[in-house]
């Protein structure tokens, strides 16, 4: 077997990031899976959550403020067991690229520029999270076309 758990995440400032899980693997693999059962962190509401959704890959989407490892038991059709287990990864833009980000783009404070110049800073830095806004510079403001 070759089935894993991958991520993705969005971080959406103040220390709060959106993220997502799912298992990943061939597609004969992944037609043999009945459901998904996660353990997330005790901190989580419902921390033990069932997905037995096969078009998402089993995905579960949620979101919080840490990294953690989380638990996963793929129940087969046939009654076979596999346990998983992934190191939730969740990172921050490193602040000094986003300093420099925000300067070059006359954003007068850095942290406080809003989601949708938020949203550009990321992607123009290549990170998960990030969305291509088209942006002028209009009497020393960034505007949105």
């Amino acid at each position: 077997m070759t089935l894993k758990i991958n991520q993705d995440y969005k971080y959406k400032g103040e220390d709060w990031w959106k993220w997502r899980i799912w298992v990943e693997g061939p597609d004969e693999e992944l037609d043999k899976i009945d459901y998904v059962v996660y353990r997330l962190h005790s901190t989580f509401p419902n921390p033990v959550r069932t997905v037995g959704d096969r078009k998402s890959k089993f995905e579960l989407a949620t979101a919080g403020w840490g990294e953690f490892r989380i638990y996963a038991k793929v129940a087969f059709k046939t009654g076979d067991i596999l346990n998983l287990d992934h190191d939730l990864v969740l990172k921050k833009p490193d602040p000094k690229l986003v300093i420099k980000w925000a300067n070059d783009h006359k954003a007068e404070d850095p942290w406080d520029m809003g989601p949708r110049n938020w949203e550009r800073c990321l992607f123009d830095l290549g990170y998960p999270g990030g969305i291509k806004h088209e942006l002028v510079l209009e009497n020393g403001k960034l505007k949105y076309q």
